[in-house]
């Protein structure tokens, strides 16, 4: 598609990062604040990234990042303003990042978008894209109140609720209480990459997170895993649709 004002592609600088927050909203990275978001698979072997901004009239209007995770993924991340859709904006994106990914050597491109438009899912489908997954992303704002009147039906079956320093904080403990997480995070579908390591999980249980300057707590679901997502409404303030998508990078 064709436009009448062609936008101006530049390399991404520190100096756009207010501007482009307002965009990033469509994508699970959003979570991130931006130096992370900046950051992420940022280890010492990562091989290649591209990161560009689109200009029209002195403001960005849209943006495209690669980032190459590991030698097989590339994460993708595509977004255009509002009121700047509908005008071959992403288009004009998409193929000045066709060409600049040619001499990356993955062979699995993968996206994720917050409660994704049909226009959005359908410029990717286009593009080779399919979807993986569908999940909810809950969110629980901190100090989150406890849920009593759950609670107390619960005990009342006979659950009993307490945390790891009340029940006893032994490392017999902590270790009963990683496979079980362990096996419950594996067990899932969805479920790539490695788990975390007994002292990594140890870090974790030691955490109080807001206490630790955190503000909200987020848990993703499939969206088709009635149950649990009954049982996250139940406690869960907020929710929103991620779709995550692959495609072949040839």
């Amino acid at each position: 598609m064709s436009i009448a004002n062609d936008p101006e592609l530049r390399e991404f600088s520190a100096a756009d990062a207010d501007a482009l927050l307002p965009l990033r909203n469509q994508f699970q990275a959003a979570d991130d604040s931006l130096e992370v978001w900046r950051q992420r698979d940022s280890s010492p072997d990562q091989r290649q990234q591209v990161f560009q901004t689109a200009w029209l009239e002195g403001q960005i209007v849209g943006f495209v990042r690669l980032v190459e995770s590991t030698a097989d993924v590339l994460n993708l991340s595509l977004a255009v303003r509002g009121e700047s859709r509908g005008q071959g904006i992403g288009s004009r994106l998409w193929e000045y990042l066709w060409v600049q990914a040619q001499p990356f050597t993955a062979v699995r491109w993968q996206t994720s978008l917050r409660d994704p438009s049909v226009t959005a899912l359908y410029f990717l489908e286009r593009r080779g894209f399919a979807v993986r997954e569908r999940s909810v992303c809950s969110r629980l704002s901190l100090p989150a109140a406890p849920n009593l009147e759950l609670t107390l039906r619960l005990e009342r079956q006979g659950y009993r609720f307490c945390t790891l320093r009340a029940a006893g904080d032994t490392p017999v403990n902590r270790d009963k209480l990683y496979w079980l997480v362990r096996e419950a995070v594996i067990d899932d579908p969805s479920f790539e990459g490695e788990f975390e390591t007994l002292e990594q999980f140890g870090q974790m249980a030691n955490a109080d997170a807001f206490k630790r300057g955190y503000s909200e707590i987020r848990t993703n679901n499939d969206s088709r895993n009635a149950g649990m997502l009954a049982v996250n409404g139940k406690t869960w303030l907020s929710a929103s649709l991620r779709v995550d998508l692959v495609r072949a990078s040839r």
